[in-house]
């Protein structure tokens, strides 16, 4: 789990520092710095071979201003 907390801090690091060479103040990186929904799913497959394996999937929804999210 450290693994996935350094990432995603070293990425919203690159993220502020992109947003304020760009020009954008502190107040728009807090709306972004962190998705507005995150779903995570787990799905059970059976194989071929009988035996089962559990795929996880994801979803992060970042904004909705303009109405539902796609992806």
């Amino acid at each position: 789990m450290a693994e996935k907390n350094n990432l995603v801090t070293s990425t919203q690091g690159i993220i502020k520092e992109a947003m304020h060479k760009l020009g954008f103040d502190d107040g728009m990186y807090e709306l972004i710095k962190e998705p507005l929904r995150f779903l995570t799913v787990r799905i059970p497959v059976k194989m071929d071979d009988g035996t089962v394996k559990t795929f996880t999937g994801y979803r992060a929804q970042h904004n909705d201003a303009v109405g539902p999210t796609k992806g």
